[in-house]
């Protein structure tokens, strides 16, 4: 018995007998897998919903806190005791921290790339981007990093959408202008232009 053909997104968007209520099993699981790559349009049409993307923000071990020595007489420290106290501490925790994150950030971004293996290409872009911003969420790097590419993807999709629409009916919408110009490093853009772009990528990609 012959295999199954494998799903693609492009041939089940092409199919214009598919709606929600044609959608097979395995195809509406493989759509709400790949959601991401789906256009509003496509994911309105297929009753397909995305989830708003919540910022995660880590919290940061904190250095055990030190006890009073117990017996004898209780010594006042002075603030170069504690000035000398934190910085030796400092020199020991610093470190095991910057290791910490620094493994953290490794296992997120190699557990996404597990799942989401086209995003492999922006590995760098990626982590420069949890390195400028310690708040942001892996996957909310991934998106800012390739945010360029996606938009390029998603006017493609749609001006062949729109393309196979007017070859079977006359008529269809109007493909949006692609983005041009060089892409931007986002990891040295300024905290205002960063937010603003973080913005928008969320908020499309929310839609």
């Amino acid at each position: 018995m012959p295999d199954a053909p494998a799903l693609n997104i492009d041939t089940i968007v092409a199919d214009e007998t598919k709606t929600p209520a044609t959608l097979t099993p395995e195809e509406k699981t493989f759509l709400e897998t790949n959601k991401a790559d789906l256009t509003t349009d496509e994911r309105n049409r297929f009753g397909i919903t995305v989830d708003p993307i919540k910022p995660v923000v880590r919290t940061q071990p904190t250095a055990p806190a030190t006890k009073p020595d117990e017996g004898g007489e209780d010594e006042e420290i002075t603030p170069e005791d504690k000035k000398n106290i934190g910085k030796v501490v400092g020199e020991i925790v610093d470190p095991l921290l910057k290791q910490t994150r620094e493994l953290q950030q490794t296992t997120e971004i190699n557990n996404f790339l597990q799942f989401k293996p086209d995003y492999a290409k922006y590995r760098e872009s990626i982590k420069a981007q949890m390195d400028a911003h310690p708040t942001l969420t892996v996957a909310d790097a991934a998106k800012i990093s390739a945010a360029d590419d996606l938009m390029k993807i998603g006017a493609r999709k749609e001006r062949e959408a729109a393309k196979k629409a007017k070859e079977t009916q006359g008529g269809g919408n109007t493909a949006r202008p692609t983005s041009g110009g060089a892409t931007k490093d986002w990891s040295k853009a300024s905290k205002e232009d960063f937010k603003a772009k973080q913005a928008e990528v969320l908020g499309r990609t929310g839609a």
